[in-house]
């Protein structure tokens, strides 16, 4: 595609609600877009920009016999429960209503726990090294914008 035809809307202005430098030069150079509180759009170039560095992390970790995993965001409420989240989360922790015993999961330590306690059965088992790069929400009262969040979970 000709640059002349990318989709890169540029603002001169820095946003009125980017609070921190990452949000307000992420805005400026049309990496991003805010569209509610802590929710963001990558738009055209700035999904390129995350793919990129996606592939550099996963290159990386392949390189070091990391394995890659796809978790679901909806969870089993049990799991939750299990490890004491679901209390201390609060009402950040998102629960489907028409849909008893799901929850939307803003993390995935639980999952990756589950997969570990019901698959690791003894010290031959290890070491494991386990990842996973997918979009993920944070409900808090800070809504701080974060484009990556890396967890190497060995």
């Amino acid at each position: 595609m000709r640059q002349s035809h990318y989709f890169v809307p540029t603002l001169r202005e820095v946003p009125s609600d980017a609070q921190f430098p990452s949000h307000q030069l992420m805005s400026r150079a049309g990496l991003v877009r805010q569209v509610g509180a802590g929710i963001f759009s990558f738009l055209p170039l700035g999904f390129r920009v995350f793919q990129k560095a996606v592939n550099i992390i996963r290159q990386e970790m392949n390189a070091i016999g990391g394995q890659e995993f796809l978790l679901p965001a909806l969870n089993p409420i049990e799991i939750w429960e299990q490890t004491g989240r679901v209390e201390a989360m609060g009402d950040v922790l998102f629960q489907i209503k028409n849909r008893e015993g799901l929850v939307l999961a803003p993390t995935h330590e639980e999952i990756i726990t589950y997969h570990a306690s019901h698959n690791v059965k003894s010290y031959k088992d290890l070491p494991q090294i386990w990842y996973q790069i997918q979009t993920n929400f944070a409900m808090n009262q800070d809504q701080n914008p974060v484009c990556f969040v890396a967890d190497n979970l060995q």
